[in-house]
């Protein structure tokens, strides 16, 4: 795909990067709220561990966090992309 996108010119180049950021920033986006629902729900239901019952709630809360902080990457690589800072 990388080899097609570089043969276009630099605007086309930069719909396309722009694009793929924004379905995959959007991607991370429904999966951030879905574990944070996921944590709530694991949260009320009381769930730990098997062997050390350590709360599971907070892992899934941290996931959702991790994809949230990967959206900001993605929304930062867009600006880059049009400030033309982007390789």
């Amino acid at each position: 795909m990388e080899l097609l996108v570089n043969q276009l010119s630099g605007k086309w180049r930069k719909v396309i990067n722009t694009t793929t950021r924004i379905f995959c920033g959007a991607l991370f986006l429904v999966i951030a709220v879905t574990l944070f629902r996921v944590g709530v729900a694991v949260n009320k239901s009381g769930l730990v561990s098997n062997i050390l019952q350590v709360p599971i709630y907070p892992f899934v809360h941290l996931l959702g966090i991790c994809c949230l902080i990967e959206c900001l990457v993605l929304i930062s690589n867009i600006m880059k992309i049009w400030k033309s800072h982007y390789e």
